[in-house]
């Protein structure tokens, strides 16, 4: 679907008819499940891997530092280059790093590999709302959104813990 020119909002009804809508959704049901994983078993899988806990918590505290910050660096990136670029990339590169993460085992490689895919999560938290806003206008901005976080409130959680 096209999106939304200026001044023009779709409907909740009609935003649920789009493939935007679900595909969005979609991205905040697996996404947030990816970053949801890191948060809770970053340490586990340092400790699994070898690592002291002082060690083990390095890789969620590279997670955490690009969360926070690539939410800044790519809400003005995404302004650029394109929002569903932005978002790509990132995620692309997250998948990648989720590949690598069983054929790595030095602290330096672990937690540049969850750097990657905390930058991937900030990304998410940064760029899809204004994408949101893209697809489907202002008007109805609130209840549409709302119903896309349902993917991250309700299916992330599940997909997301052990």
């Amino acid at each position: 679907m096209p999106p939304a020119t200026i001044g023009e909002s779709l409907t909740v009804r009609e935003s649920l008819r789009t493939k935007s809508f679900w595909f969005l959704w979609l991205t905040w049901a697996f996404q947030g499940a990816a970053g949801i994983a890191m948060v809770t078993l970053s340490t586990v899988y340092g400790l699994s891997k070898g690592l002291t806990m002082e060690s083990a918590v390095v890789i969620l505290t590279a997670f955490n530092i690009t969360n926070g910050g690539s939410r800044i660096i790519m809400g003005f990136l995404s302004d650029k280059v394109g929002r569903n670029l932005a978002m790509s990339l990132t995620f692309l590169a997250a998948g990648a790093a989720y590949i690598l993460l069983p054929y790595s085992n030095t602290l330096f490689v672990l937690a540049f590999l969850a750097a990657v895919i905390g930058f991937a999560f900030g990304t998410l938290f940064a760029v899809s709302a204004p994408l949101a806003t893209d697809c489907f206008g202002l008007k109805h901005f609130g209840a549409i959104f709302g119903l896309v976080f349902t993917a991250y409130g309700f299916v992330s959680g599940i997909l997301g813990l052990p």
